[in-house]
This record gives structure tokens, sequence and C-alpha cells, in this order.
């Protein structure tokens, strides 16, 4: 009998690896773990045997999905890949966190004391909700003891690109994939917007977001001509339509846009990260890249410091090129990574794999039942079906393709891949066994195959 554990993953270059981590990590502890895209795992999870499910947030409209999975028998365990570069307090309580959700849920996965200390408040009063302080587990990735395959890669982006300054877009809200307006009905649809408070809240955010974008795209010539010897990467936000970055590129020699694998070794290969409000710069912070806040529009009532811990902060395009100079020219100490403990618990000490498996285990129980195979292959075939179906008649929808967009392949060697990590920290690893049920599922378990 067996341990089950579902981890579902919506953004394969930010999730997988650090994903893959802790599957591989949990199936040392008898664990079989079904990883996968998100709308795969949804597709199956009615018919696999009751297991520890790895929720999404706390938003409502996830209410009805976490209701169902309690009814399967499975234990919902919140979590928040978004929880640690958040609107203020009081707006992300309001927009990300719901009772209707959470009464679901066994407890919630915080990245660190201070995102969890957020928690807490907002369900003390209605609820017994346990809330632990695990950290995050692409941070775990950023550890000089499994950094090993992050600074090859490195080398080898060095190798093929020379000097690189590294701009991280996150502009995901004004220049959405699905487009702005489409953007905003789906936060209606998804229940973040409740009301004409929460309307005007976001109507705010899109401008701001509208006001930085434009910016970025205006400075990009002067930064071209000051830095002749860099190339300079701009990287989209695996939520943004590219095209408009891709445009003005084009006219400029020493500007890229690339979108490709996972941010960290582009981090790491960077003389400089240039940034606004997303979670990327703390990774750099981590990662030892020197950082430029670039702010040149700002609004308090929305934005917390948290992603500008660290860094130098411009707010013109003068500022921005001394700043990057003055980097260059190597008049530049890196902050003290203990500013991050509070906000990012395996910043140090034990990592964030070990805190979410020593967390979890306690409410793991084995099970009789086993893989359902014939259903499993069902389902897909069924799926299959009706995908055929719909690209034959044009019914294929833009939310399909963007589902693509932020995942678009996965296959057993990512997974070999990841395992590596756990290879070097592990002194008595045993390989996994990887058994595909779909091209976007797989199970883990121990042993090999």
């Amino acid at each position: 009998m067996k341990k089950w554990l579902y981890i579902p993953i919506e953004t394969k270059v930010r999730e997988l690896d650090a994903k893959i981590l802790l599957a591989c990590a949990a199936a040392q502890k008898d664990f079989n773990i079904i990883i996968a895209r998100k709308a795969e795992l949804s597709r199956y999870i009615s018919i696999l045997p009751p297991g520890i499910f790895l929720a999404y947030g706390g938003q409502e409209n996830f209410a009805p999905f976490y209701k169902r999975l309690t009814e399967y028998g499975h234990t919902v365990i919140g979590m928040d890949e978004e929880g640690l570069v958040r609107f203020h307090d009081i707006k992300y309580c309001a927009l990300k966190l719901s009772q209707k959700s959470l009464q679901y849920m066994r407890m919630f996965l915080s990245w660190g004391k201070d995102h969890g200390k957020v928690i807490q408040n907002f369900t003390r009063d209605s609820s017994n909700l346990e809330v632990c302080d695990v950290g995050n587990l692409r941070f775990d990735l950023l550890r000089a003891e499994l950094r090993g395959k992050i600074d090859e890669q490195a080398q080898n982006l060095k190798k093929e690109h020379g000097k690189i300054i590294l701009i991280n877009s996150n502009m995901g809200a004004h220049n959405h994939y699905l487009g702005r307006e489409k953007y905003f009905a789906s936060l209606k649809t998804k229940k973040v917007i409740l009301n004409s408070e929460d309307e005007r809240f976001y109507g705010t955010w899109l401008d701001l977001q509208k006001n930085l974008y434009e910016s970025y795209i205006d400075v990009l010539p002067e930064l071209s001509r000051a830095f002749p010897e860099h190339i300079i990467v701009i990287r989209p936000h695996p939520s943004e339509d590219k095209s408009r970055w891709e445009s003005i590129s084009k006219n400029l020699d020493n500007v890229k846009v690339i979108y490709e694998g996972n941010v960290h070794p582009w981090i790491t290969a960077a003389d400089v990260l240039i940034h606004g409000f997303c979670t990327t710069p703390l990774e750099g912070f981590a990662l030892d890249t020197p950082l430029i806040a670039y702010r040149p529009f700002k609004n308090n009532d929305i934005e917390n410091e948290i992603p500008f811990l660290g860094s130098y902060e411009a707010t013109t395009a003068t500022e921005l090129i001394k700043a990057i100079q003055t980097i260059l020219g190597h008049n530049y100490k890196m902050a003290d990574k203990s500013l991050l403990k509070p906000y990012i618990q395996n910043i140090n000490g034990t990592y964030a794999y070990e805190n979410i498996l020593n967390t979890i285990e306690p409410h793991a129980s084995r099970q009789v039942k086993t893989l359902p195979y014939l259903k499993l292959r069902y389902r897909y075939f069924r799926h299959v079906v009706t995908t055929i179906v719909n690209r034959l008649f044009n019914k294929r929808t833009k939310n399909e393709d963007y589902t693509d967009h932020k995942f678009p392949d996965f296959t057993k060697d990512d997974i070999r891949n990841g395992e590596q990590n756990l290879q070097k920290i592990f002194t008595d690893y045993k390989e996994v066994s990887i058994t595909k049920i779909d091209p976007f599922c797989y199970m883990i378990s121990s042993g090999h195959n």
C-alpha cells in the first residue's frame, strides 16, 4: 500500500524543476506521486486514489473544485506560488483568500513568517486553518549546493550570447497573452473581481502596468546605445504577449526577446537584472546577481516593497543607465541575504521540500486502491477525440492556446534531469520509477523501471 501525492503545475518554466524535486523526494518516503499540468490533473483526479492534493491558492473560484476533491476523499493542502510578491495585505486577502475555498483545506503552506502571518490573521476569526511556514521549492534550487546545473547552463548562455543585461518583464496584466480586455473579464469570471471597489483597484493596477510597460519600451533604444558591447535580453512573463517586445527589438541590433527555459540560468549569466514588481529579483538576490528596480511610476497603495529588497532603484532613463554603469564598474555591494529570511523560510536552513514533506506526511494515509489504468486511458482517449473534433470545426479556444503557451511539453527526460538535484544531497538516493499517463501527466514512485 502506498501514500499518494498530487502535484499540479500551471507554468512549466516557473514551477516544473522545483516540483520535480519535491516529487522525487516524496518517492523516497514511499509516496506515489502524480505530477501533471493543472488541466490534465483536474481531468483525472476524481478516479485517482485518495491522497494529498497541493492546491493552487485560496481564491473563491476554486471552492467548487476543492469541495469535489474532499468528496473524492482527497486532503487539500493550500499553497500560493504568487504569495511572496503580492498587493498590500488587506487587498491580498480580499482578492486571493476566501473562506469559501479555505474551509476545504487541511492546512496552508506559506512562503515564510510574513506570508504566514497574513493568512493567520485572515483566518483567525473564521476557521482553525493550520498555517505552516515552509518556504518555496524554487528557492531550494537556488541554494549553493544545488546550483551546479544552473551555473553550467549560465556559462553556456555566456558563451552563446556574450555579456548580458537582463530585463525581466512582468506586465502580464496590461500586456496579456489574451489581451487586456479579456484578462480583465477573466478576473470577473474567476471571482477575483467581486464588486466595484475591486474593479477600480484592478483598473488602477492595469493603468500602472500600462505606464510602466510604455516606459520600458521607450528606454530600450537608450540602453541599446549606452551598452553596445552587451546583449540586452528581454524576458517576458509567461502570461504576456511578446509580439510588441519583438517588434521594437527588430530595430535594435543588440536587443533580443528570448523566452526559453528556466529563468535562473539567465539571471546567473546576467551582469545585471532590471526588474519591476515580481518574484524574479528575489531569485536574483538569492543567486547573487546585481539588481536594479526601474520604477518611473509607482503606486504605494498597490505595491509593497518586498520585491525591491536589495535592489538599486532608478526612476528615469538617466538614473537607470548610471546605475548599470556603476554595477558594471564593480562599484556594487550585494545586500545581506538574511534580509529575505522573514519572507522566504528556506533561504537558509532546511529545504522547502523537507519542510513540506515533514508537514504533510502525518496527513497521508496508505491506500489499497491502485492506479486505474483503463479508466485513465479512456478519459485521455475521450479528450483526444474532443480536441480533434474541435480543431476540425475551428472550435479551439484562445484559452487552450494560452495553456499550451505556458506549458508546451513534458517528458520523462524533464523528470530524470530534475532528479539529478536530489542525487547531490541524498546519500542513499534511489532512482525513481516513471510511468507516463498522458503527454502532460506522469506517475513517479520508488523503484526503477
